[in-house]
């Protein structure tokens, strides 16, 4: 396989390093390598992390996209003789001693010219865009048709979808059309260019998808979410972004702050009364949904009660198994009475923080466990607020 600079730096485009083991620099190669997957790690960490820091995640983030752009220079540069070949290519451009007007539009001309031959530096801009290549190249025509299906890869298609098959797809076949033409007007190589395409296409193809699937799959485990009531005020507030970890073997207990999926029947809150015992209300009350907690029937509450636990509010405070619970982190003393009963197996109970003002367990009842998305563990954002949720 060729050892061109522009092919180098296709694959340190892809991921970093990867162009300087292609090229024998194996131990600078390894040091991009290992640099980008630590970097990942804590760009993970600081986002991810109950003890991260939002701030920090952001500038490492910045820094490492200044990193991989760097990497690609280098890529290029361990192929063209270090940098000192750079440095005397850069001279011979004029940017390093003073030409004259005539001359510097000459070596543009020049330089553009052998660009454009240079079919790895188009597989490069169609990695970039899809369709930039052909651009470059003078497939206008060609070009129009991968800008527009691009476009309509991210506006018809699922988000996600899009991202994850529609452009790294359109991205493969731009860079294997490169290849193969390039390859069908040179007989002698044509073969092997088209050969290398395909590779290259494939690895374009698995890199940019798994590159695009890193959040939704993250998800799978972490979810953010924002917070759009003061049902769970003085510990969540509005516009807080909270971080929850989904597990399938999460077991909810009793303090922890949990999302949850609405249960499918709910009660009109302005049946209940305020006055009234909320938790023996249900039964007269319409279907409906709360129209303060997460869009998409998302809520957020504290677990205060499991199954076979018997949850009691009275006079201001709020008791489990007849002892009263010390609660630093509710707003205020409920104003109401409720009596939960026994709770049933796989069944939880859940109040806000904001006990007067929080549709929850003593307005609709026990939740059941299956509704539960996860433990929110961090809020994330606004900066100023990022904090580990007990």
């Amino acid at each position: 396989m060729q050892r061109g600079s522009w092919f180098a730096v296709n694959l340190s485009l892809l991921f970093p390093g990867l162009g300087q083991f292609h090229l024998g620099h194996r131990l600078r190669g390894l040091i991009w390598l290992l640099g980008s997957l630590l970097g990942l790690v804590a760009i993970f960490w600081a986002y991810l992390a109950p003890g991260g820091n939002v701030q920090l995640g952001a500038g490492l983030l910045g820094m490492g996209v200044m990193l991989w752009v760097f990497n690609l220079i280098d890529a290029h540069s361990c192929a063209a003789g270090g940098w000192q070949g750079q440095k005397s290519k850069l001279e011979s451009f004029g940017l390093f001693k003073s030409q004259s007007h005539e001359d510097q539009f000459d070596q543009k001309l020049l330089t553009r010219s052998s660009l454009a031959k240079d079919h790895w530096f188009l597989v490069f801009l169609s990695q970039v865009l899809p369709g930039l290549g052909q651009l470059y190249q003078g497939q206008y025509g060609l070009a129009l048709i991968f800008f527009a299906l691009t476009l309509m890869s991210l506006t018809l298609l699922a988000g996600q979808l899009g991202l994850i098959l529609g452009i790294p797809a359109l991205a493969s076949f731009a860079v294997f059309q490169l290849c193969a033409a390039a390859g069908s007007s040179r007989l002698s190589e044509g073969r092997f260019l088209q050969r290398v395409g395909a590779q290259m296409a494939l690895l374009v193809f698995v890199g940019r998808s798994l590159f695009f699937a890193a959040v939704p799959l993250s998800r799978q485990i972490v979810e953010p979410f924002s917070v759009p009531s003061e049902s769970m005020f003085p510990t969540l507030m509005v516009g807080d972004r909270i971080l929850v970890r989904k597990r399938h073997n999460y077991q909810p207990k009793p303090g922890d702050i949990i999302v949850f999926r609405a249960p499918s029947l709910l009660p009109d809150p302005s049946q209940l009364g305020a006055s009234s015992s909320p938790g023996k209300s249900m039964a007269s009350a319409q279907p409906t949904r709360d129209p303060e907690e997460f869009p998409g029937e998302f809520f957020v509450k504290r677990v205060v009660g499991k199954g076979g636990d018997r949850i009691q509010v009275q006079a201001g405070q709020t008791f489990r198994n007849g002892q009263a619970l010390t609660e630093p982190y509710i707003n205020e003393p409920p104003q109401y009475s409720w009596d939960s009963e026994a709770i049933a197996h796989n069944r939880l109970i859940v109040l806000g923080d904001n006990r007067n003002a929080s549709f929850d367990s003593s307005r609709w009842g026990s939740l059941p466990r299956a509704n539960v998305v996860g433990r929110a563990y961090r809020i994330s954002w606004p900066p100023e607020r990022s904090s580990p949720l007990p």
